[in-house]
C-alpha cells in the first residue's frame, strides 16, 4: 500500500512541475533560450566565492543553482508548489540515489522528509503539495569560504 501511494504521490508531483536548468555537477544553461524554454524568469547574480541563477516560474515555484568558479553547479535549492524535476534537477544517476533513499526511508518510517548524507552528496527535500522545498549539494566542490548553510 506504501508503494502504490509513493508511485501515486511521484506521478502526481510529475503532472505539475517547475522545470530546471542543469543537472548538479554539470555546466548550467544560461541565456534567454533557457528562460524562454522554461517560461520563467532568469535571473543571475555573481560574487566572489560563487555565481547563482535564479529561475522564477510564473506559479510561484523557484529554482537556484549555485555555480563554482570553474563554471559548474555544485548546489541546487528549490521551494514553490511543485516540486521540481528533479531527474534532471540532480541528473539520472544522482536521481537514482534519491529515489532509493526516498523508497529507504517509506518502507521503514512512512512518509516524511528525505534525507540522503554522503561524502560525495547531500540531499534534503520535504514538503507538500502546495509547498516544497530542498537542497542538494556536491560537499567536495563546495568552494573555499562557502557553507551548506550559505545555500538555501
Amino acid at each position: 500500500m506504501r508503494i502504490a501511494l509513493t508511485i501515486l504521490s511521484a506521478g502526481l508531483c510529475l503532472a505539475g512541475q517547475v522545470p530546471a536548468h542543469a543537472a548538479l555537477g554539470g555546466a548550467p544553461e544560461t541565456g534567454p533560450s533557457a528562460s524562454a524554454r522554461f517560461n520563467a524568469r532568469l535571473a543571475h547574480q555573481s560574487a566572489a566565492a560563487y555565481s547563482l541563477n535564479t529561475l522564477n516560474a510564473a506559479d510561484g515555484g523557484v529554482v537556484r543553482e549555485y555555480i563554482s568558479p570553474q563554471g559548474l553547479v555544485f548546489a541546487v535549492a528549490w521551494q514553490g508548489p511543485w516540486r521540481p524535476d528533479l531527474n534532471q534537477l540532480l541528473g539520472a544517476a544522482r536521481y537514482q540515489d534519491y529515489v532509493a533513499q526516498a523508497r529507504s526511508q517509506t518502507q521503514t518510517s512512512g512518509r516524511q522528509p528525505v534525507r540522503l548524507v554522503r561524502s560525495d552528496l547531500v540531499i534534503h527535500s520535504e514538503g507538500h503539495a502546495g509547498a516544497f522545498t530542498g537542497l542538494a549539494y556536491l560537499p567536495d566542490q563546495i568552494p573555499a569560504g562557502v557553507s551548506p548553510a550559505d545555500l538555501h
